[in-house]
Formats: structure tokens, C-alpha cells, sequence
């Protein structure tokens, strides 16, 4: 997860804010939440304008919202508004 977070942010040259709490899983260890290869989870950025029809696509399907890409040069990771 960390690496495509961290590639989604260098290819459109962007920073991004990215909430651990919001990742569903068992664990609540942030370096497994970041690291492991679990299988099944896709990362998606979709424009805010988008946001509603990608949410109605893909209604039937587990999806959480993570955190979001920005204008500025930062990536930042927290929980619970604590910087990880």
C-alpha cells in the first residue's frame, strides 16, 4: 500500500494525506497496514466530481475512502490524527 500510495503521489506530482484508520483490516499494526501483500485490495484515485457515480459503479463492493491528493508536495500518513 505504502508504494502505491507513495507512486500515485510522484506520477501526477502531488501530495497526498492518507488516513490508516480508514484501511479495513484484522490488524491494526501500521507497518503491516502498509506493507503486506494483501490480496484483493486495489488503490483508486478518483476526482471529487467523480466521486458519486464511481461510489453508485461500485455499489454492491467494500470500499473505503483513505485519505485524498492534493495540490502541495507533502505525502502524509496518519492515525487518528496522529502523523505516523
Amino acid at each position: 500500500m505504502a508504494v502505491a500510495l507513495a507512486k500515485t503521489a510522484m506520477a501526477g506530482i502531488k501530495g497526498i494525506n492518507i488516513r490508516l484508520n480508514r484501511l479495513y483490516g484484522k490488524t491494526k499494526i501500521n507497518t503491516a497496514l502498509l506493507f503486506s501483500e494483501t490480496q484483493g485490495r486495489i488503490l483508486v484515485t478518483v476526482s471529487r466530481r467523480n466521486k458519486e457515480r464511481f461510489e453508485s459503479i461500485f455499489k454492491n463492493i467494500q470500499i473505503f475512502e483513505i485519505g485524498e491528493v492534493n495540490n502541495g508536495d507533502k505525502f502524509c500518513i496518519s492515525e487518528s490524527n496522529k502523523k505516523v
